[in-house]
């Protein structure tokens, strides 16, 4: 410390006193050579002739302007004949103080080069002298010429005189060069002979003081770092400006060739940090020096460098004292960070093929140095290199992420999907609350807390979605369980869960059905039934979803034991609980069993009475009664009179179970409508006015707008995904409709209404959905008050745009079909003119959508086209207009078709038993299986529907209403051969969906075609096959085809059984 404070003191001291000695002998030069000019001026001017002749102008001229400037410099430098002696002797000591003996053979240097430089010194002090006498020459000859001129032009002389002055110009320039070229070899040779006294000095001294045993001195060492930094520094610190290529490539050179004595000391076993170090730097400053973006062939150069850098590794040796497993692992980091730095360089310039050379080995290194990190966990480092290693842990899962995106871009999707994998394995679910909320949030909810979880979700969707339909993987490849089998169960359950719901939407695909299964198979094999019980069941709940869709059979308990470490999932439980009820129901519906099919309104019920505690929470207001208007006509009965046709007894006016897909064609009400008093009509209230948008809209009926909960500090969310839960019930409520059900439906609507009231987002459109289907079936069963309340209380939702467009437009068409059917034809084109005109500005974006999502919102646009048709035909029916009400049917029939042809492309297809043989000219088995047989002629079973979800059955819903209300319509205008087509479409559709109401229904129509058409024998046959489909069904379906039997006995001559079937009917 003390000689570092000495040397500042001695720069200091030196830098004030020469500055102020420079300045004093400039000083004093200038005034000498003021002076001298001065003098010789006055002398000249005072010369005799005899002086004059023997000094020329030219002498005068050089000595002014010449001789008296030395006199100024010499000023300066005179000082230096003293005090350089002096330095050399200071210089001489020190020397031979520190190195001994060998910094004579630096001396001797210094000495044998005074010769040199006396010859250097001479030629320019002769070259010198000889230049001023030619340069006075010149000056005087010029002189003359100029004074003489006039005399050179008359006698022609110029050529003469200009001969002679350019011979003493061109001797005036060679002397100048040669004093340049003696002048610029002697500074070479200052230059040069101190560099080679140190490097013989250095090279003596290890000879002169080296004792046995002893390794490389330390003035070797000394010197090569200060080579080497000196090297870097430039190197580092050049730019195109100030270091021209070749010397660049120079130093680099010398760099490399430092590197590769550092390497072969490694080599020797001479492992310690002073080396290491050093070497590692320098290959790092080499590959960032050395790599051009545009440039490849310095890519394959940067490469070489670290991989130099990687085999160096190698030699270090956790064994040896002087390097121990820490500072291994952190020469192993460094590594791993710079080959991540220069792939991170050439990603950012969309060089992907050459990132991936250095991600790969930089992947390979971080992932074995966080495993040596673990081996020395123990030791204490310094705040700092704890920070680097906290963000390689945290940030490892990038490297790969980053290497996976490469070699996507490059194509290569196996790489690419193995990378992604050793992402999710290298994530670090301790930095996060990942477990925390796999155990007490909802299901997939662990991937939503962070930025990186929500990547870390994307990913492994994206690798799911490779390995299955991709890359083909097997079934156990493509689970991550045996790639996450170091991380705790929660962790392995969760992406598992991700797994399986990000192939939610590719079920359709081949193949996707087994993968999912194998995946279920993993998941309950993780969650152990007695520590996480209600996890477990929410993947028995998933398995029973998939098994559903697979035609599978399957049964899932719900374990109410201990929860175990679900304890923070019990808030899910009665979710879970009512789940399982409807995939039961579900699964007896698909089975096909009549006496499950019996047990269905009990599984539905038990599920209703799980979810009470949920629709109706505590504490919560109920929603204010609102006076509601008639949406209807009243009629004397609680359901509509039938259309008379030549006969007492006919068809029913509900021609559907469900508010959707209500039938467009209304029966004949005339007769009951035209006895009620006008003020009947009169009670939807007075027409409104014309509105421009739907926010103004105005159906003149009470509205009441539902109450929402207000929480009382942190809300707890008691639902489990909830938009997939009511998509189960919306499934449910759909079914229970198909299967003539209408309490168990009106039931489970209610449900549905009142959770999606307290439990919903803003998006409000099942709030909505439910409310109109759930009025629609209050119109049905003659409860007005019921059903314009709740029309109010959507409409109200509807209004305040908490709704999508979508559910607006449903709204509208289904309550101007209600209108239709209650014969106010003025509002119900009112409303079913704003459903159009807001169709028309409704906007869809397509695009970003996979092509499940793009179909399905297709299908939904041809569902709002058909329902338009079906209310256009009702209120054409209205307007005593027949033909254009079958023409709008026919319409709808034509959209419904369309959309269930839409989503038939996501149904697997039938399996094939042909086998693939060659195709034989000769054979003849194809025709004779072409030409008809006896055996053709038996009835065809209907093929087996595969599982629907709620779309499906909701289109597949409307189509069979459809068909009912054209096999009505046509029946009513007499054509029986195309009631009893459509009655016949009716029948096939309904069996292949296992709906023994439809069919009932379908074979009731077409006994009572066939009894019209007096073929009274096929007729009792339809009306028994019909009463054996609704044994167990109460409700007008069967109380028609009693009166259809009726018909049956009275045709048929037998007045006491047609008696006594009237006397059972009332």
């Amino acid at each position: 410390m003390g000689l570092a404070v000495a040397i500042f003191v001695m720069q200091e001291a030196s830098s004030l006193m020469s500055n102020h000695y420079y300045m004093r002998m400039m000083t004093v030069g200038v005034l000498i050579r003021t002076a001298t000019i001065g003098l010789i001026f006055c002398k000249s001017l005072r010369l005799s002739g005899r002086a004059r002749s023997q000094h020329s102008v030219g002498q005068i001229t050089t000595m002014i302007s010449t001789d008296t400037a030395r006199l100024d410099r010499v000023g300066s430098m005179a000082h230096l004949l003293w005090t350089a002696p002096i330095q050399l002797a200071i210089g001489i000591g020190l020397l031979v103080g520190t190195l001994g003996y060998s910094a004579l053979v630096g001396l001797r240097v210094l000495i044998l080069s005074f010769p040199i430089n006396t010859v250097f010194v001479g030629v320019m002090f002769t070259q010198h002298k000889k230049g001023v006498k030619i340069t006075d020459k010149w000056v005087q000859l010029t002189n003359e010429v100029l004074q003489g001129i006039r005399l050179i032009k008359v006698y022609a002389w110029e050529a003469f005189y200009g001969h002679q002055l350019g011979k003493l110009r061109t001797a005036e320039v060679q002397t100048i060069r040669k004093v340049a070229m003696a002048q610029a070899a002697m500074i070479a040779c200052m230059t040069f002979i101190p560099i080679l006294a140190a490097i013989l000095s250095f090279m003596t001294f290890p000879s002169v003081f080296r004792r046995p045993g002893q390794l490389s001195p330390d003035a070797n060492d000394l010197g090569l770092e200060k080579l080497r930094r000196a090297a870097v520094k430039v190197v580092e610190g050049s730019t195109h400006s100030e270091l021209d290529a070749p010397c660049k490539q120079g130093l680099i050179d010398l760099l490399v060739d430092i590197v590769a004595v550092l390497e072969h000391a490694l080599e020797q076993g001479h492992v310690s940090t002073e080396i290491l170090t050093p070497a590692f730097e320098m290959l790092f400053m080499l590959a960032r020096c050395t790599l051009s973006i545009s440039n490849p062939d310095t890519h394959t150069t940067a490469y070489e460098f670290l991989a130099r850098g990687r085999r160096i590794l190698s030699y270090c040796s956790s064994s040896l004292p002087d390097l121990d497993t820490a500072t291994h692992a952190n020469y192993v980091r460094c590594v791993s960070g710079a080959f991540y730095n220069m792939a991170g360089t050439l990603y950012q310039a969309n060089r992907h093929a050459s990132a991936v050379r250095f991600l790969q080995p930089g992947c390979e290194l971080g992932t074995e140095v966080l495993w040596l990190r673990s081996e020395v966990r123990g030791i204490d480092v310094e705040p700092k290199q704890e920070e680097s290693w906290r963000q390689l842990q945290e940030h490892m899962h990038k490297r790969w992420e980053l290497l996976g995106v490469c070699y996507s871009k490059i194509g290569e999707h196996k790489l690419a999907c193995d990378a992604f994998i050793q992402c999710i394995r290298a994530f670090s679910f301790s930095g996060v609350a990942f477990v925390q909320l796999a155990k007490s949030g909802p299901s997939g909810s662990a991937f939503e807390g962070t930025k990186d979880t929500k990547q870390l979700g994307t990913i492994i969707d994206r690798v799911t979605y490779a390995a299955t339909w991709e890359l083909f993987r097997g079934l156990g490849d493509v689970s991550l369980r045996s790639a996450l089998s170091l991380h705790d169960s929660d962790v392995v359950g969760a992406v598992l869960e991700r797994q399986i719901a990000g192939l939610d939407g590719s079920r359709w695909k081949e193949g996707v059905p087994q993968v999912i299964k194998a995946l279920l198979e993993d998941a309950l094999a993780v969650y152990e039934p007695r520590s996480r019980p209600i996890r477990r069941a929410r993947v028995l709940l998933r398995c029973m979803e998939a098994w559903y869709y697979r035609n599978d059979v399957a049964a899932a308990r719900h374990p109410d034991e201990d929860f175990g470490q679900d304890a923070g999932l019990v808030r899910f439980a009665s979710q879970y609980l009512a789940s399982a009820r409807m995939w039961q129901m579900l699964h007896v519906h698909r089975l096909g069993d009549p006496r499950g099919i019996t047990a269905i309104p009990r599984l539905l019920e038990e599920a209703c009475e799980v979810l009470k505690p949920l629709a109706d929470p505590i504490g919560h207001a109920s929603p204010m009664k609102a006076k509601s208007p008639v949406v209807a006509k009243k009629v004397a009965a609680s359901r509509p009179t039938r259309t008379v046709v030549k006969r007492t007894t006919g068809r029913r006016v509900v021609a559907s179970r469900t508010a959707r897909q209500d039938p467009a064609t209304p029966p004949k009400l005339r007769k009951g409508a035209q006895g009620a008093p006008r003020t009947a009509k009169q009670e939807l209230g007075t027409p409104p006015k014309p509105r421009k948008a739907l926010g103004t809209t105005s159906t003149n009926m009470s509205q009441t707008m539902p109450s929402h909960p207000v929480p009382s500090g942190e809300s707890v969310n008691v639902f489990d995904d909830f938009e997939k839960f009511f998509a189960l019930l919306e499934m449910a409520a759909q079914l229970l409709g198909l299967l003539g059900q209408v309490p168990a439906r009106v039931q489970i609507l209610n449900a549905m209404r009142r959770l999606a009231e307290h439990h919903a987002s803003d998006n409000r459109d099942g709030y909505v959905k439910a409310c109109v289907d759930l009025a629609h079936e209050y119109v049905k069963l003659g409860k007005i008050r019921k059903a314009g309340r709740i029309y109010g209380q959507a409409l109200t939702v509807v209004r305040s745009q908490q709704a999508s467009e979508e559910a607006a437009i449903l709204f509208l068409l289904r309550y101007a079909e209600s209108l239709a059917l209650a014969d106010n034809m003025l509002r119900s084109s009112t409303s079913y003119c704003e459903a159009v005109g807001l169709q028309e500005a409704l906007h869809l974006e397509e695009k970003r959508l996979a092509t499940y999502e793009r179909v399905k919102m297709r299908v939904g646009q041809l569902e709002r086209a058909a329902i338009a048709c079906s209310v256009f035909s009702a209120i054409q029916y209205a307007r005593d207009d027949p033909s254009a009400s079958v023409k709008g049917l026919l319409q709808s029939l034509r959209l419904w078709n369309r959309a269930l042809e839409s989503l038939a492309r996501f149904q697997p297809p039938p399996p094939s038993t042909k086998t693939s043989t060659d195709d034989n000219p000769f054979d003849m088995t194809d025709v004779k299986e072409a030409l008809p047989s006896p055996s053709d002629e038996k009835p065809q079973q209907p093929r087996r529907q595969p599982c629907r979800d709620s779309l499906e059955w909701c289109i597949t819903h409307g189509l069979l209403a459809t068909l009912f209300a054209l096999t009505q319509a046509y029946f009513s205008r007499g054509s029986a051969r195309e009631a009893e087509y459509f009655a016949d479409q009716v029948l096939d559709l309904a069996r292949a969906l296992n709906a023994p109401v439809p069919v009932g229904r379908a074979l009731a129509w077409k006994g009572e075609v066939q009894l019209h058409l007096s073929h009274l024998t096929e007729g009792c046959e339809n009306l028994t096959q019909a009463s054996d489909c609704l044994t167990d069904v109460l409700g007008p379906e069967a109380a028609d085809i009693r009166c259809l039997r009726g018909d049956y006995h009275r045709l048929s001559a037998k007045p006491e059984d047609a008696q006594h079937l009237i006397l059972l009917l009332k």
